[in-house]
């Protein structure tokens, strides 16, 4: 009869543990179609919709190299989201459906893996009964109570696919002995997994170590060269794609070297940080912010790869006391309890998907069981420890290790939540014991540690500045909505801070001209000049307004303020030509249409200012020649066309 009971209770417990998840990712998907975050995706959530749309279209990679990750926007591709994506980079509500209900799986898969592993080495050497059980199932319930894992899920962010993939690497490390079969999968998996983000790679020497484990030299080389060579047949054709494009041997992506940049530049603080305000759907690698800084007309990507990690590596070289310093920062960032929003703002989410309010588990707690686990582990016998766990706190120190180079958000973090749950469960399998008693004051000691460790100590400052960032973002999500009155809320909440960007105030701005109020919309970009002398994009704003209103005295003033620090823009240029030739001052007009030339020469905008400025000055002579030099150097250019067929009548 109790054999029977424990036979019902392997099936039961599982059953009702899937069913729980099936009911509870039907309403989280069905809440999560329409909310903001789903139809206004942004950042790299938009860079994936659209190199996925791209694969459709059979127009990439194509003469395009990979910036991020070559795997991820296949996989959105193979779902067919964002297909209605538009030009302003708003959704349909529902359009990510497909792709939710993959990525859930997959969030079911890791639970599983956990369940597995921690069966086959922490709970195998335990009778049947609730000990084992529980056991057996505290990994996989940590996992499952982290709201932040959900979130990823739900958005249009890789984290699932990786964490899917770096749990199946343990798995394939932790749960069986070494073979050659195993080696050559566990390849093909840290392959995949470093298509996605190549900082999976950390996992590499915890894998040669698995593959080396044998007493046979030959049959150890075979497993640690079937692994290599799987992972390089992974990563091959990126690579190739990548060098043939940069002219040089390159990675399968072209990332590196901005993440070093944002995390080790002159004002890093161990966080995400903002290097240049662009266009992420058309330009994420600032090629346009590095030229005109540079003084070139073009980068490419891998030329912008290469200056940013040129100008990284400067500033280490220049202070490596400060950046090291930054460096153990980082580390310190990954266990410490606060959520550091970055795409996925975690309140926004939880208000307007309800359901995930059910998953409440910190991620302090998660740290500090980790620790209480180390601490009973380093005390229990040795014939007794689980050699399983050493290899997961491998894998924790070595992916934090590796990922505290760049910077720290919450969603870098997710790498290390299967390992930590595991270790967690090999905790309480040492706890649970039957008449094991030694090292609970040591795992005690150790969870306190833990508790002091991921106190966000000095950190009120920061964590204000992130609930602004969070709230601004969100405000330029209904904004892209034409939710103008729920945008302006979210800007003036974000602009309560103690510091501000100057992105937030010209969003209000915007948002307040889309409404209709240009008075309110002058106040604000003046007020936002006044935090932040100097911003071109608020001046130019202001410009546009000025024009808009024919307040040319004020801007004519304002573009002959802009062109003192900011000679080469070829906007304000053009708007100062324009402005002086109205003013009745053509000659002037004629010099700074021949500097637009002189600095832009492969933009019609020049040759159009300086050849109009010819005609009307009687010269259609001159004015044929300019509108011909500029159809030699931007042929087809139709305004060109048009103004040179007026001259010629």
């Amino acid at each position: 009869m109790a054999g029977g009971n424990v036979q019902r209770g392997k099936i039961a417990i599982p059953l009702v543990v899937l069913v729980a998840v099936a009911c509870f990712w039907t309403v989280a998907i069905l809440q999560a179609d329409d909310a903001v975050f789903s139809r206004a995706p942004l950042l790299d959530e938009l860079w994936y919709l659209d190199r996925a749309s791209d694969i459709r279209a059979g127009d990439f990679p194509g003469d395009t190299p990979f910036f991020m990750t070559p795997l991820y926007p296949l996989l959105v591709a193979a779902t067919g989201s964002g297909s209605h994506l538009d030009e302003v980079g708003v959704l349909p509500a529902g359009d990510l459906h497909a792709l939710r209900v993959l990525q859930a799986a997959m969030w079911i898969a890791v639970l599983l893996l956990l369940r597995r592993i921690a069966g086959r080495t922490f709970g195998a050497g335990l009778e049947p009964g609730w000990r084992r059980e529980l056991v057996v199932w505290t990994p996989a319930l940590l996992f499952a109570s982290y709201r932040p894992v959900a979130v990823a899920t739900l958005g249009i962010l890789l984290e699932m696919p990786l964490l899917l993939l770096l749990t199946l690497a343990l798995d394939l490390m932790l749960t069986g002995p070494p073979t050659l079969r195993r080696g050559l999968v566990l390849g093909l998996v840290l392959g995949l997994a470093a298509l996605l983000r190549g900082t999976a790679l950390a996992l590499l020497p915890l894998a040669l170590v698995f593959a080396a484990r044998s007493k046979e030299a030959g049959a150890r080389g075979l497993r640690i060269a079937a692994l290599v060579l799987a992972i390089a047949l992974v990563l091959l054709p990126a690579t190739v794609h990548n060098s043939r494009l940069a002219g040089r041997l390159t990675g399968p992506t072209l990332n590196a070297g901005l993440n070093l940049a944002i995390g080790n530049g002159t004002g890093a603080n161990g966080f995400y940080r903002t290097l240049f305000d662009g266009d992420w759907r058309t330009d994420p690698a600032g090629t346009r912010y590095l030229a005109d800084r540079m003084g070139r007309e073009t980068l490419s990507i891998a030329e912008a790869d290469s200056a940013w990690m040129k100008e990284a590596r400067a500033e280490i070289a220049a202070r490596p006391l400060p950046a090291l310093g930054n460096y153990f920062r980082r580390i310190w960032l990954y266990l410490q309890g606060w959520e550091i929003d970055q795409l996925a703002p975690l309140d926004g989410w939880r208000q307007a998907t309800p359901v995930l309010q059910l998953l409440a588990l910190p991620w302090r707690w998660i740290v500090v069981l980790a620790c209480g686990a180390i601490g009973v582990l380093i005390a229990a016998e040795r014939h007794n420890r689980p050699v399983a766990a050493v290899w997961l706190v491998g894998a924790v120190i070595s992916l934090v290790a590796v990922q505290s180079l760049f910077f720290v958000v919450t969603r870098y973090r997710l790498a290390l939540v299967p390992a930590l749950c595991l270790l967690a469960g090999a905790g309480v399998a040492q706890g649970v014991r039957p008449g094991v008693s030694r090292g609970r004051w040591l795992s005690l000691l150790f969870a306190v540690a833990g508790i002091l460790i991921t106190q966000p100590w000095g950190l009120d400052e920061v964590r204000a500045d992130w609930r602004a960032q969070a709230a601004a973002q969100e405000a330029h999500r209904w904004a892209l909505l034409a939710e103008y009155p729920s945008a302006i809320d979210r800007y003036e909440e974000a602009l309560a801070a103690r510091r501000t960007r100057p992105d937030w105030w010209l969003g209000l701005a915007l948002s307040q001209l889309d409404l209709g109020r240009p008075e309110l919309a002058e106040q604000t970009l003046r007020a936002g000049m006044v935090r932040h002398p100097g911003d071109l994009m608020l001046q130019k704003t202001l410009l546009n307004l000025l024009l808009a209103g024919g307040r040319t005295d004020e801007a004519l003033d304002l573009t002959g303020t802009l062109l003192v620090d900011h000679p080469r823009d070829a906007e304000v240029l053009h708007n100062h030509i324009v402005l002086l030739a109205g003013a009745g001052r053509p000659a002037e007009a004629l010099g700074f249409a021949q500097q637009l030339i002189l600095r832009h020469p492969g933009k019609a905008s020049g040759y159009l200012d300086l050849g109009v400025l010819q005609a009307r000055g009687g010269r259609p002579d001159l004015a044929r020649d300019t509108f011909r030099r500029g159809l030699e150097r931007v042929p087809g250019d139709s305004d060109l066309l048009e103004n040179l067929q007026q001259v010629g009548r």
